[in-house]
């Protein structure tokens, strides 16, 4: 037991010694409006995601890729994967990338020198196209709307391909974008610019210093290029380059483009805290009004009658999160059955609007006259500066006796229930059994017994004359019909791997397998690779098996390679003839077999 457990430390140590991750950048100095290459190279079948955590501290990543390999060299199998990243600087200086990990494994640290776009040796950022960024006010209360505005803004001469605008951030706010995008044209400096305008509303969560860190733009522009001289030694493919470039539908394939990277200013707001004066709950808006709604309507209501009242809060600058739950009161001869108030936000203008009811159904349980008190709800006017109050003033109601005479008043279901229907029978149902006589009832029972009984006694007779049914379960799925020999199953595997795709690939294969065991076929390629007697065939089958069922497909499927595992594990079958099929798993197939 000892020397198994050494054995298995040994194989560890082994498997993760030969993995290595390594990192590199394409570029080693680059200008602050610029984006730098980032490659993380994973030598070796290890599982698992790299922390990218650590390069938030001084740069942004802007867009990622993965990609797996897997290669056959002298029969042996050698896997590789790769993180590609397009990081951004936060600042300019000599910068670190820092050491990042996977598992047990990490990369070394790498430098990089960013310089200041005006002050650097290369063209500096492209200024004709920019961004700008505004925040009103300044200077807000907590919890309070903040209008953020981003504005991009592109000479109409210049094409971006590409574009990718970030989201603004800010710790210790809540960012929510409003309306949809806004494009115009507007005249600056004498230049003709497009603009394309996004809103935010801000809504920071304590008071103090609060820095939004702005967006940026990563695009690429075309390059002109000056037509080459034509001649001998020039490049022949140059007019061609140039007319397809040129193309409306040629998508651009062949039109040199530069990147360009843009940041907006970040902003610094002075967040005042919640003023002496102001009321309870607190409540910063633009407006806030308080509305009713009666069903049925009039003041006139019967003891015992349960009517609907729905009040309604309409607040402009925040959201239905920020509103607060109505607390309704009512005298004790009212009797009030509240429903679970409902928010609503709707951001259709410019400043987003929320909304929030309180349904809530009120039976009165003696006559004479009820008084609903008022209905307050304070707010601050962040327009103004000043506290206001929503009211809805007092409700008289003049309750009267119901037509049964009878004081008191049942419980009804939530504010939103249904009355009884007005035709329900005034005897309150009489049964079916007290309408019918008892004497009628024996009888009845017989007459249904014995229909009973004949309909039995027809079916046994006519299941026995119809002669049994073929048992579906022997007969060849079209799909997965053998072929004539199993030397034409083998080229029809290789024909696939090479020259069609992965499904196709599985389905020969499977075909081959239901010729080879026809009593017992595997139900996938997790259970051929299992009866296959070769390591390497087994590794490629699992492989292709959960690139198949995984949700983006086999990414890294490899025809050629497939086959060179598989070729041979199949033929030694074609020359051994029938073998008997090994004792079935215990296990079911991890997969189902594919269905079109």
């Amino acid at each position: 037991m000892r020397s198994l457990l050494v054995l298995l430390l040994i194989l560890c140590v082994d498997v993760a010694a030969a993995a290595e991750l390594t990192a590199r950048l394409d570029r080693e100095q680059i200008t602050d409006d610029e984006t730098v290459g980032l490659s993380l190279v994973l030598a070796g079948d290890v599982g698992g995601m790299p922390d990218l955590s650590p390069l938030a501290a001084d740069f942004d990543i802007i867009d990622q890729s993965h990609t797996s390999r897997v290669a056959f060299v002298n029969g042996q199998t050698s896997a590789s994967q790769e993180w590609r990243l397009e990081i951004a600087p936060r600042r300019t200086g000599l910068l670190t990338v820092p050491s990042l990990t996977l598992g047990s494994l990490a990369t070394e640290p790498l430098t990089l020198t960013v310089l200041e776009a005006a002050t650097a040796s290369a063209p500096s950022g492209d200024q004709s196209v920019r961004l700008e960024v505004t925040a009103t006010p300044e200077a807000p209360y907590v919890q309070g709307r903040v209008d953020y505005v981003v504005r991009l803004l592109a000479r109409v001469d210049v094409d971006l391909l590409q574009p990718r605008l970030s989201e603004p951030d800010a710790e210790g706010a809540r960012i929510e974008r409003v309306g949809e995008d806004r494009q115009y044209s507007e005249t600056i400096g004498g230049e003709r610019y497009t603009v394309i305008e996004r809103r935010y509303a801000v809504f920071p969560q304590r008071s103090g210093p609060l820095e939004i860190d702005p967006p940026h733009l990563v695009a690429a522009v075309p390059v002109e290029r000056t037509p080459p001289a034509q001649g001998f030694g020039q490049d022949p493919f140059g007019p061609i380059e140039e007319f397809f470039g040129a193309m409306p539908g040629a998508g651009g394939l062949l039109v040199a483009t530069r990147q360009v990277r843009v940041r907006g200013t970040p902003v610094t707001l002075a967040v005042r805290p919640q003023p002496p004066g102001a009321g309870e709950p607190w409540l910063p808006a633009e407006s806030v009004e308080l509305s009713d709604e009666w069903q049925p309507e009039g003041t006139r209501v019967a003891v015992g009658e349960a009517i609907t009242r729905t009040v309604t809060i309409t607040a402009a600058g925040v959201t239905s999160a920020q509103l607060p739950d109505l607390a309704l009161e009512a005298p004790p001869s009212v009797r009030l059955y509240p429903d679970p108030p409902q928010g609503r936000d709707e951001q259709g203008g410019e400043v987003p609007v929320a909304l929030k009811q309180t349904k809530v159904a009120l039976v009165a349980t003696e006559p004479g006259q009820v008084t609903l008190p008022e209905i307050r709800l304070p707010w601050w006017d962040t327009t103004s500066d000043v506290p206001r109050e929503a009211i809805i003033p007092a409700r008289t109601l003049e309750v009267v006796a119901s037509a049964g005479g009878g004081h008191s008043a049942p419980s009804p279901g939530p504010a939103g229930a249904a009355a009884p229907s007005a035709g329900a029978s005034a005897t309150g149902g009489r049964s079916l059994a007290a309408a019918v006589p008892a004497g009628v009832w024996p009888g009845l029972a017989a007459v249904l017994a014995a229909g009973w009984l004949t309909t039995l006694v027809l079916w046994w007779r006519e299941r026995r004359r119809r002669p049994p049914s073929p048992d579906r379960g022997d007969q060849a799925s079209p799909a997965r019909r053998p072929a004539l020999t199993r030397a034409e199953a083998r080229r029809a595997v290789e024909r696939a791997c090479r020259s069609r795709g992965p499904r196709d690939a599985r389905d020969a294969l499977l075909a081959w397998a239901a010729l080879v065991w026809p009593d017992d076929p595997p139900r996938g390629l997790a259970g051929l690779s299992v009866r296959l007697e070769s390591d390497e065939a087994a590794a490629v089958l699992t492989r292709l098996e959960r690139g198949l069922y995984a949700e983006a497909g086999p990414t890294d499927w490899d025809g050629e390679a497939t086959w060179a595992a598989v070729g041979p594990a199949l033929a030694a079958y074609e020359a051994e003839g029938d073998r008997v099929a090994p004792e079935a798993s215990a296990l079911p197939a991890l997969y189902p077999p594919r269905v079109d």
